[in-house]
């Protein structure tokens, strides 16, 4: 869970919000690129915890829970050159596991529960350990389906 940090105004519609939270969604998102610490501080709220995946010794990949710190911390390190490597190869995540649901949601198709078929032939899918079910585009519900049936 991502969460922003919001001026006093953010209940408002204000003309300026918009800009606002695009710089927020950018400091966020370049501080780790930047290597800029500062940027996290101005960007996130710190009782942020940040859900990602990490793979164990047995290459199975797991839920992982970030805190605002760790956060902080690793936007200080990480990529700390100012530039990614040309030699280093992006690691990819395993199709067999994961798969795209909508152009910003990547799921772990382990921890699904079940689909329910949606509006605008869209679906719904559940996942373990998440309350609310996430939505998949139309677009990923076709490869979703040929993909695993």
């Amino acid at each position: 869970m991502l969460r922003l940090k919001r001026s006093p105004l953010t209940n408002t519609q204000q003309p300026d919000d918009r800009e606002a939270v695009k710089q927020a969604v950018l400091d966020y998102v370049e501080a780790l690129y930047e290597a800029d610490s500062a940027r996290i501080e101005r960007s996130v709220h710190r009782d942020l915890f940040k859900l990602g995946f990490e793979r164990d010794k047995d290459g199975t990949y797991k839920p992982y829970r970030m805190t605002y710190q760790e956060l902080y911390d690793l936007a200080g390190r990480w990529n700390k050159s100012g530039r990614i490597p040309k030699n280093s190869k992006k690691e990819r995540l395993p199709a067999k596991h994961f798969t795209r649901i909508h152009r910003s949601t990547i799921i772990n198709v382990e921890y699904v529960e079940r689909l329910e078929s949606w509006f605008n032939r869209s679906y719904r899918i559940h996942l373990r350990q998440m309350a609310e079910p996430l939505v998949m585009s139309r677009r990923y519900a076709a490869r979703f389906k040929t993909t695993f049936g």
